[in-house]
């Protein structure tokens, strides 16, 4: 991750960024602007069975694990489980690793076994050729106040059947349809293309697709998007927008459901004078200090 570039880290964003502040503003300004978000992220056994399966599907790629077959797959699962770990034991509760942790057990791994196996024979054996290993993606825009980054990535690239790459995010549902209908099928392609460009285009590729894959539906190719790596400036001034709309916002507000770890922290009270402190906010009613 290059840090050393200059630009401040509150003026860079993620595609999860953007959605805390769509969706709950205070968790937002306690992950993003007050860099917190070790104490308030939280994983489930679900989200940490989704995690391991993406690291998994990673690995069996780029170690061209293709035509080892599938009784091959619990090598490459306990491979990227040892890759987590490590990540862990280095960083610490920095790891994006650190909260999945806690619910990675015997049970977890025996179900990324069978989801990956099923997966893996639904598709007869036929996964994408992967086109390298992604690493870390950041997209930088200049501004008139300053540079603004957007960071992060997709799972994967890989190859399609036309020979256009495909940008791929792979997700793990308990319930498809649920799962599926919560999407943000509208920004996350974009950003994620945006994200790739450069990468794909250094490889020679103009065009690209951005593709969801979940592992409980396979066969399911509906999920997708395509792009023309050469004519990204209207997406580049759309983010450009809602990012510079996020950053002049000081208006707190809480979305005060029962799973959000900010809105219902003990250290709720605290987080709000600091960002008081630091100016971040504006907020007149003492009454929001009680939960």
């Amino acid at each position: 991750m290059p840090w050393g570039d200059g630009i401040p880290k509150i003026r860079c964003f993620s595609l999860t960024d953007i959605h805390d502040f769509e969706s709950c503003p205070f968790r937002f300004f306690v992950r993003h602007n007050l860099e917190r978000k070790a104490e308030i992220d939280d994983s489930s056994p679900s989200m940490a069975l989704g995690t391991l399966l993406d690291e998994s599907i990673k690995l069996f790629l780029t170690s061209n694990a293709l035509s080892f077959g599938v009784d091959y797959l619990p090598n490459i699962i306990n491979g990227a489980l040892a890759k987590m770990k490590y990540n862990v034991s280095e960083k610490g509760s920095r790891s994006f690793y650190y909260k999945h942790m806690d619910f990675i057990n015997d049970e977890i791994v025996q179900k990324a076994n069978e989801v990956f196996k099923k997966y893996y024979e639904a598709l007869d054996g036929k996964i994408k050729k992967s086109l390298g290993e992604v690493g870390f993606c950041e997209y930088v825009i200049d501004c008139e106040d300053g540079k603004l980054k957007f960071w992060g990535g997709p799972d994967t690239f890989e190859l399609g059947d036309d020979g256009v790459p495909e940008v791929v995010d792979y997700k793990y549902h308990e319930n498809p349809e649920r799962g599926v209908s919560r999407l943000d099928m509208d920004l996350m392609p974009k950003m994620y293309i945006l994200l790739s460009a450069k990468k794909l285009q250094d490889k020679g590729y103009s065009k690209a697709r951005f593709v969801v894959r979940q592992w409980s539906q396979p066969t399911d190719d509906s999920l997708w998007e395509d792009f023309d790596l050469t004519e990204l400036d209207s997406i580049s001034e759309r983010l450009k927008s809602k990012v510079q709309k996020i950053l002049e916002s000081k208006d707190l507000s809480f979305c005060e459901k029962s799973f959000c770890r900010a809105c219902k922290s003990e250290k709720r009270v605290e987080y709000i004078k600091q960002l008081e402190d630091k100016k971040m906010i504006n907020l007149s009613a003492d009454v929001l200090y009680t939960p």
